[in-house]
């Protein structure tokens, strides 16, 4: 894991990206996600999914904030699948109170462009 999360490029880092690339690429790892969501091909990164997930539910005290990520969250889902936009992601906007709710779609649409959000659609 440590060397995932480590500076500089690799191959194997690229492969790594590359099966991710729908769920953010390593973002996922922050994620509260659940490995059957997760069309991964590898048995190897599969697994490896599956043991960060089991170690960090295991041995977390409070509450992690990967909880609270609104992408990649098994609770939160969207006709039974989870959700991952990364044009949101790359605006900052990743967890649940980032989005808002408390204005209406207009007003926290354009908060959003504010920081970086362009080229969505504020239905969304």
């Amino acid at each position: 894991m440590g060397r995932i999360f480590s500076e500089g490029s690799s191959p194997w880092k690229a492969y790594i990206t590359y099966l991710l690339a729908d769920f953010g690429g390593v973002f996922l790892f922050s994620c509260n996600y659940d490995v059957k969501d997760c069309k991964i091909n590898s048995t190897f990164y599969r697994e490896l999914l599956q043991w960060w997930a089991d170690l960090r539910t295991a041995f977390s005290t409070k509450q992690s904030i990967s909880y609270n990520i609104t992408w990649n969250n098994k609770d939160i889902k969207i006709d039974n699948k989870t959700i991952y936009y990364s044009n949101y992601v790359h605006a900052g906007i990743l967890l649940i109170n980032h989005l808002q709710f408390n204005k209406n779609n207009i007003e926290s649409y354009d908060s959003a462009k504010s920081k970086g959000l362009k080229h969505t659609n504020f239905l969304v």
